[in-house]
């Protein structure tokens, strides 16, 4: 697997997650 997709996949689910925990504590 291309590792800086693997990296950009990361990233987009690193600030998925982020928004999730910020609308779960609103």
């Amino acid at each position: 697997m291309n590792s800086k997709l693997r990296d950009e996949l990361i990233q987009v689910a690193a600030v998925a997650i982020a928004i999730i925990t910020d609308l779960d504590q609103g």
